[in-house]
């Protein structure tokens, strides 16, 4: 919806969703558990012992994921 549309839809004090949301899924939402669980294993561990996020998405990958790396960066961003 445009700019102007969107004004005259709140002056007129309608406020209905026109269009719903679409739902997007990920390749990693299959991981997503895994990758958790990973993080939360590694988060406790000592700074020098700890596995970086490449290793993590190599070991994603022998499990059969094939996405890129920045999703998993992503969402280990977000778990912090």
């Amino acid at each position: 919806m445009s700019r102007h549309a969107n004004w005259k839809c709140l002056a007129s004090g309608e406020m209905q969703q026109r269009c719903s949301r679409r739902q997007n899924t990920s390749t990693l939402d299959l991981y997503a558990e895994i990758l958790s669980s990973w993080l939360g294993r590694e988060s406790k561990r000592n700074c020098k012992r700890r596995s970086n996020l490449k290793q993590a998405r190599g070991d994603l990958v022998a499990l059969g994921f094939d996405g890129p790396y920045d999703r998993v960066a992503a969402i280990a961003c977000e778990r912090r």
